[in-house]
């Protein structure tokens, strides 16, 4: 789930910078319209992402591959030694 809040903040930075370039029906917009992405991010990583707890689970997720990588690393080393 880490990358899907991510679309927000790439679709605010393109509609604030056609905005700020005046482009097209873009110009039309209040800024207000312009940064609802930023804000749909910032609910989503800092109310959703907790509440049902997609946060603890990549928590979780980084600390099993981290164990998983140094379990590997070990293994070559007691092998490397016979």
């Amino acid at each position: 789930m880490k990358g899907k809040p991510m679309w927000f903040v790439y679709i605010g930075i393109v509609t604030a910078l056609l905005k700020y370039l005046e482009q097209d029906w873009f110009r039309d917009l209040s800024w207000w319209q312009v940064l609802i992405p930023f804000g749909l991010a910032f609910a989503w990583w800092e109310v959703f992402e907790p509440m049902f707890g997609f946060d603890k689970k990549a928590h979780a997720k980084d600390e099993y591959e981290e164990g998983r990588k140094k379990r590997i690393k070990d293994s070559w080393k007691t092998k490397s030694r016979k």
